[in-house]
């Protein structure tokens, strides 16, 4: 038969065996001295005494939240005391230790979200302007890690103006009202103004689309309750409720 294809041995030398058979049935019918070899040596690839090496993991790629490290692999020959680094063909692939892992650093900062002001309360006389002001950590997640003494404030003044006798002391609905310029606002970073393009509304409704450019940070902000939020940003506060 066809030797064996594997040597007996993982490493070094070893023995590779066939099966011997006379062909005319009895071996008494065969020449003893044209019998094959049962037997031949063979060596592996692989040396004996190798085995992987790791080196200490490195540095996060991050300063806060999750990141990633790695670490050197290395395969290694121990023989006769000596040490040495050879190729990684003799070292089983099976067995090879990770070289990067996920690390995780102190949790980043949560920073303050605003939405836009909406619309003032009252036309003249001094009205209020509110808007939702949210603390997201590096996840979009609502989180208390935000410093108080930071958090921009949730409601100024506005239309401070006297009232002429002619409005006859008009005053707006309490209910904000999207308008030109809610179209374009944004609920964001504090600070932030960002200018991307709303995406393409996904409602079976045309007139369904977002005009925040942040609505998915209304959605993580659980602000799609107010009527407010589920009409600026209709297509991502879609079903959300």
């Amino acid at each position: 038969t066809e030797w064996t294809q594997q040597c007996s041995e993982g490493c070094g030398t070893g023995v590779q065996t066939r099966k011997v058979h006379c062909s005319a049935g009895d071996w008494h019918h065969c020449a003893a001295d044209t019998q094959p070899d049962s037997s031949r040596a063979c060596s592996s690839d692989k040396l004996c005494g190798s085995q992987w090496f790791t080196g200490p993991w490195g540095h996060c790629t991050v300063s806060c939240g999750w990141g990633r490290q790695s670490r050197s692999v290395m395969c290694l020959s121990k023989t006769q005391g000596h040490v040495s680094i050879i190729n990684e063909d003799h070292c089983l692939a099976a067995e090879k230790p990770a070289t990067e892992q996920p690390c995780q650093v102190e949790p980043c900062d949560a920073e303050w979200y605003t939405a836009d002001w909406s619309q003032c309360s009252r036309s003249c006389d001094t009205g209020v302007e509110r808007r939702e002001v949210r603390c997201l950590d590096e996840r979009q997640h609502v989180s208390d890690r935000c410093q108080d003494l930071t958090k921009p404030p949730s409601r100024r003044s506005c239309n401070t103006h006297k009232c002429s006798a002619a409005s006859g002391g008009h005053v707006e609905s309490e209910t904000p009202k999207t308008t030109q310029s809610d179209s374009d606002s944004h609920f964001g970073k504090a600070g932030d103004q960002p200018q991307q393009p709303p995406p393409p509304p996904i409602s079976d409704d045309p007139g369904c689309s977002d005009k925040f450019h942040n609505c998915h940070l209304v959605v993580q902000a659980r602000l799609c309750k107010y009527k407010y939020y589920r009409s600026s940003c209709c297509q991502s506060c879609h079903n959300k409720l």
